[in-house]
Parts: structure tokens; sequence; C-alpha cells
């Protein structure tokens, strides 16, 4: 699979220098061998979380996703005039010749001279808005569910009136990028801070969060394993903890993939689009309702190797680029088979303490994860350093969850341990149910 990724990448970078921007400093070598390979003269592989670019970005105290893309964007900006990163690419290629190749999730509008590879079109990212997609779904004639875009209600919406399910209400400041992440995301509608908003409200709907994910380009949809997103809900304030996802059963995946490739076919039927894509929503009983609309390759494969990221990305911006002959089923293959044998449950959210650094094993004890001492640990939880500040993860071996415990239990068991045993103060947390299906029915749109 990989000799079909590098065969595509020479036929535009081949004998170019390139210098290239990741996300991971881990990916490094994977990029380089991909490049070396794939015939280009010269590469400069940058991680934003390497030694060379990690100092010239802000002391990161837990930064929402989105000002993370923002401060990457900001330094990538700066490539335009005399500075640090500049003076590091003119090192490298005093010419300003080379090729950039920026991976997702960043879309950066100012680099400075050099050619910028696989650039997004600026419509791609618009649909993204909460206030704008759903308008896309009924394009493409997606059942979705009922929903309404307006200026921020206060006193005017009463959450017990709009449904008997509740509600689920998408924040975003007006004049700003969509909220990356769940922080925009609550079921009420009073705790957001003072300023102008559009607000997006819909039922809450009962099922499993879902996402349908994959690739496509100028003539070919991609499509990867679909996932459960692991959110737990706050018990108070009704906000969401993201904290990572886990594939489906293979009995759940067969719809679910056809629908996937519906709509990598129609994303680019109805706007031309290429390049990596995610469509969030919910599993309810009468079928999948899509909520988000991601127009890039997203965190869900941070659990998958530094390999098959890279590939995936190379991918993401040769379709991007313009470039046929993908390896299409071929990658879709590769990704599902990676996602087969990491063997690993991986749990990540921001730690609350930004100076902490811990390492705990730990085994289950029925359903509660407990310090594993001298006993053989089923997995670990660790506290250390990140791009947002300090990052909570957990690694458990999906062999040894407990019998009946789902994925969202075991998520919910790691934040529990890691008040008990790391202090920290996620509080309680819940399932990200719904209420009564025949509640939900009311308010579902075909």
């Amino acid at each position: 699979m990989l000799d079909q990724v590098v065969a595509v990448l020479r036929r535009r970078l081949g004998s170019e220098n390139v210098i290239v921007f990741c996300s991971q400093h881990e990916e490094v070598p994977a990029w380089e061998q991909l490049l070396k390979t794939a015939g280009v003269s010269s590469a400069l592989v940058l991680a934003f979380d390497g030694p060379q670019l990690s100092p010239l970005l802000a002391h990161p105290s837990h930064r929402e996703a989105g000002e993370l893309v923002a401060a990457r964007h900001a330094l990538l900006g700066t490539l335009a005039r005399r500075s640090p990163l500049a003076e590091m690419a003119d090192d490298f290629d005093p010419a300003r010749r080379a090729v950039l190749l920026v991976t997702d999730p960043l879309d950066p509008r100012e680099v400075g001279d050099r050619h910028l590879f696989g650039a997004k079109h600026p419509s791609w990212s618009f649909v993204e808005h909460k206030s704008v997609v759903d308008t896309v779904w009924d394009v493409m004639g997606v059942d979705r569910a009922e929903s309404v875009a307006l200026d921020r209600p206060g006193t005017l919406l009463r959450p017990d009136g709009l449904a008997p399910t509740g509600i689920v209400a998408s924040w975003q400041r007006l004049g700003e990028a969509p909220v990356a992440g769940g922080s925009g995301i609550r079921t009420t509608l009073t705790e957001i801070d003072d300023g102008r908003f559009r607000v997006r409200i819909m039922p809450h709907l009962t099922g499993r969060p879902c996402r349908l994910h994959g690739l496509t380009s100028a003539d070919t949809t991609v499509v990867f394993p679909p996932l459960e997103l692991l959110v737990p809900q706050r018990r108070e304030g009704g906000s969401f903890l993201c904290a990572g996802a886990a594939p489906l059963s293979a009995p759940e995946q067969a719809p679910l993939t056809a629908l996937t490739r519906r709509l990598g076919d129609q994303l680019r039927a109805c706007l031309a689009y290429r390049g990596g894509f995610s469509v969030d929503g919910i599993l309810t009983p009468d079928g999948f309702r899509p909520t988000d609309l991601n127009t890039r390759v997203t965190s869900a494969l941070e659990s998958l190797p530094a390999t098959v990221r890279v590939a995936v990305h190379a991918c993401a911006l040769a379709a991007r680029a313009g470039l046929i002959n993908l390896p299409g089923s071929t990658l879709g293959r590769y990704v599902a088979h990676a996602f087969r044998e990491t063997g690993e449950l991986l749990i990540r959210a921001p730690f609350p303490d930004n100076d902490r650094v811990a390492r705990e094993p730990v085994r289950w004890f029925g359903s509660t994860l407990i310090s594993a001492g001298r006993t053989e640990p089923h997995g670990v939880i660790e506290v250390g350093p990140g791009a947002r500040g300090a990052i909570l993860t957990a690694r458990l071996r999906h062999a040894d969850l407990p019998e009946g415990l789902d994925c969202q239990a075991a998520s919910i068991a790691v934040f529990e341990a890691a008040d008990r045993l790391l202090g920290a103060t996620y509080g309680p947390l819940k399932a990200p149910g719904g209420a009564d299906p025949q509640q939900a029915n009311q308010h579902r749109r075909r």
C-alpha cells in the first residue's frame, strides 16, 4: 500500500525540495522515509511538538483545540516576515522554492512565498459551521434531526419547552471559526460567557455518538472504519468531555460504511470536495443522524501507528492537490487493519493540573480501575506535557476489559480513577445517552 502512496507523491513532488509541518514529533521519521522513497530532492520535516517548533509557541496552559490551531496558524504566518521560523526555513531553502506540506487540522492562509501543496478551498471550511451544515445535509438528502439556528436566545427559548428529550446547543461566537472539539457544545442555554453568538439547537437524540470518516479525491472515496466517539457528559453543566474513539462492531459497521461512501461521493459532487473528512452524529434506533462535518483528517487516527497516520495525511494532501489514482480501497483496508491490530483502548483528555507528571499502572476490579500495585497491570494512566497543556492518557488492553463493559463506561472509569488516584477534578460523569426513543421520535426529521 505504501508503494502506491509513494507513486502518487512522486508524480508531483519528485526532485522537489519539501518542507513538512506535522502535528506530532513521532511522525517525523515516517515522513522522512516516505519522502525519501518518493524521490524528493531534500526534505525538512518539522513537528509542532518537536524540539525546533515547540520553543516558538507560547507555553500551553489548558488551551482549547481551536486556540491551539490558531496559535499554530499564527506561527506559520511568520514565514512571511523576518522571524525564527523564516530563518529556519531559509537555512534549508535559501531560494524559497521548496514546496510546503501542512497536515490537517491546519489550514493556513499565510505562509510566505513558498508554494503550499494541497491548500484547501475556503468553502470547504465554511460548511463546517454548525449554523450552515444542516443545509448541506438537506441538499444531499441525508436524514437528520430537526434543528434551528438563531442568535443567542437568552430567555427567548426555555430548554424544557423545546423538546421532552432535552436539547443540545452548539455555540459559536459571531465572526469566528467553528469551535473545535466539544468545548462549544452544551445541554443548557445558560452557561456561556457574555458575547455575541450564533446557536444551533436540536433535540438531545437517543443513541450512540459516532464518527463516519474517510477521504475523497477527484475520482474515488476511501472509507475508514466507523467509530464510536467517547464523549462522557458532565453531570453538572451538561458539557461533554471528548476522550477518544473506538471502532464499532463488525455488524454495526456494514451499513455505516455504505453511508460513509455515499457521504464522501456527495461531498465531491456537491462541493467538489477533496481530502479527509468526517461526519459526526448519533446512531439512533432509526438510523444515523449527522450533526457535524469536519473537512479534514481528524484526531480519531491518533491510536494508530505513525506510519499509518502519515500515509493518510499524505493521501489527503495529494487528493486536495487534485491528484488521482490514489490507493482507494487499499488505503481503507490498510487503516481498518491498523485499527484491528491496535489491541488497546486509547483515552485522552486535558488534565486539570498543568504542572503534573504522573504514571499509574492500573487493573480492573469489577468495573472499577484500581492501582495495580505489585500485580499485573491491565493498562496505564499517565499525565504529562502536551500541546494543549497537561494531558491525561490512558491505554487499556482490549483483552482485559471486563465482560459487558462498553467503551463509554470504560472511559468514565478512567476519569473516576484519575480523580481518585491522581487528584484530578473531572467530577461526576455519565454516558452521553438521550431520552426515551418514543419521545425522540416526536422530534425526528425525515
